[in-house]
């Protein structure tokens, strides 16, 4: 083993102590969390949905809408499923709330799941609001495009109302 690989290697237990040390900081047993990636993924496939034509590279017309949107719900209902029970499962469980099983793990995901996707229109209503209040109090905006792509408060509002 050469100088390099030694300390590369002293620099390996000295994390992995502080991983003994830091137990509260952790995350090592059982499910992992959801990836900040694979929840950035599911926020641009809501985001295609919500704001059809702005965050997503396929052309929608009256005929495409229908499959591109019907895609991208199943897309968001599995993934959503995935990401929920594994948050789920590494919730606060006792004495006074007896951890629930694989199976009412997974049902409460897809029913979140389910509510979030049942919710789209409804959170669609409020986003076009929120782009009028945008473009009515920006002298400077042109239109509701140019808000929708240029403002990244709409991006913010847009995934705060998702959560």
């Amino acid at each position: 083993m050469n100088d390099h690989e030694r300390k590369l290697a002293r620099v390996v237990e000295a994390v992995l102590d502080s991983y003994r040390e830091l137990g509260n900081i952790n995350h090592l047993d059982g499910s992992n969390l959801p990836a900040r990636s694979e929840v950035s993924e599911l926020l641009d496939d809501l985001m295609s949905i919500m704001f059809p034509g702005y965050f997503n590279a396929e052309q929608l017309d009256d005929l495409t809408s229908r499959y591109f949107v019907g895609e991208r719900c199943a897309r968001i209902l599995r993934r959503l499923e995935r990401l929920t029970a594994r948050a789920l499962s590494v919730q606060c469980y006792g004495r006074s709330r007896p951890r629930p099983t694989a199976a009412e793990i997974d049902a409460q995901a897809h029913e979140h799941a389910l509510d979030l996707l049942e919710a789209i229109p409804e959170i669609r209503v409020a986003l076009g609001a929120d782009v009028q209040a945008a473009l009515a109090g920006d002298p400077a905006a042109c239109n509701a495009p140019e808000v929708i792509t240029s403002y990244p408060g709409v991006v913010a509002i847009a995934v705060h109302r998702v959560a």
